[in-house]
């Protein structure tokens, strides 16, 4: 079918059709420019498990220590980015994010960092570091730092939204049975 062919075709598509096979093309261009990581991301992850390696076998040096860290930051960052713009496009197309991200054929991150779970709760990030002190975030710890399964965070998500759905609706009867609700 020549491009001409599937533009009449196209044309002819109720717009409901039309916005399925716009979604459509849309999830096929992504998943061909997906083959990896940037050229930039790829070295800083490479520079980062060298370090790694070294800090392994106990032959960090102070220098080596810093870069780990600014490293370490680099990528937290660069991870929180891609994922707030995962979680927006998941709210425009209306899917839950890991029904998107396996349309795109971007495999789950088993943990996420703390700011990458901050920027998908959209909650700052010593709420977050909160609830994970508190308990109500299950997590584990790599070295200093605090690590959440993204199962363990969809599922606190689910029940934070049910919490605050149900206060919502307490709240609302409350306000009907004082006669303040409608006013």
């Amino acid at each position: 079918m020549s491009l001409d062919e599937l533009i009449q075709a196209a044309n002819e598509l109720d717009e409901t059709e039309l916005d399925r096979l716009l979604q459509q093309i849309v999830t096929l261009r992504a998943q061909r420019k997906a083959h990896g990581l940037p050229a930039e991301e790829a070295d800083l992850r490479a520079e980062y498990q060298a370090l790694r390696a070294k800090c392994e076998v106990e032959t960090l040096t102070e220098a080596d220590h810093e870069q780990l860290i600014q490293l370490s930051n680099q990528i937290e960052e660069l991870g929180a980015q891609r994922l707030e713009v995962l979680a927006t496009l998941a709210q425009l197309r209306q899917v839950a994010l890991p029904t998107l991200m396996a349309t795109l054929g971007i495999e789950i991150q088993a943990d996420l960092t703390t700011q990458e779970a901050a920027e998908l709760l959209n909650v700052s990030h010593p709420y977050l570091i909160d609830k994970i002190e508190s308990g109500e975030i299950p997590h584990h710890e790599v070295g200093h730092h605090y690590q959440i399964g993204f199962e363990d965070l969809m599922t606190y998500r689910r029940q934070a939204n049910t919490t605050s759905s149900q206060a919502l609706d307490e709240m609302v009867a409350l306000s009907e049975e004082m006669g303040l609700y409608g006013r």
